[in-house]
């Protein structure tokens, strides 16, 4: 038994010896073979030439977010009974979709400076704006007081804010009651956040007589205004995905979205799927908004089933 394993490890040995003396070659087949199963080929990458009439999703793992993702799922679905491909690609170094030599981000697709300072204005009374806004908003804030600076409107308070942080609330309070000392009214308020925000600052304006108008921005639009608080039925804003409106245009967009993934969309899910719409029209990667006007003391008392 010895000399057995003696001998087939002798016998290993020069197998190994002659592989290494003689390599196989790099390509063993004959040139005209052919390979039944192939592996796939990789991704395409961001610099990848995409052929026309093509939508190239680029996913950057650190920028993924769950807006991002929404916009996609829309997207997606907007394009499943359409007559346009759609790759992933790798590589990326932003999320970003393109078709046809054009790239579009999220922050692309959202309303620009200008076209929210276009709906905010007109709703603005008096000329005493008080502005406040998150931290992230402060470019909007800053262009927006350098245009009603131009009508003549006086900022009168101009606070920006960060979510948790309880100096804001103090700071805010300060700042209202030496308006209020120094004869100073608000006539309206331009609130940048969301609705749940603006329940935690817009109280403390209650501190002038008449309370001032609450304008908001797309933002603000949000389930927790069902049932509104009593304090904010002053409030107007100008948004582009109203669901909850009656005889809503969005109904065939809600139900085929929550058969496709289960779960209610958000208005980033409705700009993917517009998008795609668009795409599969005009061939181009436009997005078209149409703007409404929202008072909140007219929309309907119960909760809609939308999230926002």
């Amino acid at each position: 038994m010895r000399r057995f394993t003696a001998i087939l490890f002798i016998f290993s040995l020069l197998i190994c010896s002659a592989r290494a003396e003689f390599p196989y070659p790099e390509n063993p087949l004959p040139e005209n073979a052919t390979i039944k199963n192939p592996l796939p080929e990789s991704l395409p990458s961001e610099n990848a030439t995409i052929p026309d009439n093509t939508v190239a999703i680029c996913d950057f793992p650190n920028a993924t977010s769950s807006h991002w993702e929404e916009f996609v799922k829309g997207l997606k679905l907007s394009l499943k009974n359409k007559k346009l491909e759609m790759v992933e690609t790798e590589n990326c170094t932003r999320n970003q979709i393109s078709f046809n030599n054009e790239t579009l981000t999220l922050q692309d697709a959202l309303p620009s400076i200008p076209e929210e300072i276009e709906h905010i204005i007109p709703l603005v009374k008096g000329s005493q704006i008080a502005i406040i806004y998150r931290l992230e908003d402060s470019l909007l804030s800053r262009v927006l007081s350098l245009e009603l600076g131009k009508e003549g409107k006086k900022i009168v308070l101009d606070m920006g804010f960060r979510e948790g942080e309880n100096n804001n609330y103090r700071n805010l309070i300060n700042s209202l009651l030496q308006l209020k000392k120094n004869g100073a009214n608000v006539d309206t308020l331009i609130f940048i956040g969301n609705y749940k925000e603006a329940t935690l600052f817009v109280p403390f304006f209650r501190i002038f007589s008449p309370s001032p108008v609450v304008v908001g921005t797309w933002r603000i639009s949000s389930p927790y205004m069902f049932s509104y608080r009593k304090f904010m039925k002053k409030l107007v804003f100008y948004d582009w995905y109203v669901p909850y409106k009656p005889l809503m245009p969005y109904r065939k967009f809600c139900l085929a979205y929550k058969k496709e993934y289960k779960t209610l969309p958000s208005r980033y899910a409705f700009l993917g799927y517009e998008l795609g719409k668009e795409m599969a029209q005009s061939g181009k990667m436009e997005v078209k908004r149409v703007y409404h006007l929202i008072e909140l003391k007219s929309l309907p008392r119960l909760v809609p089933p939308v999230r926002f």
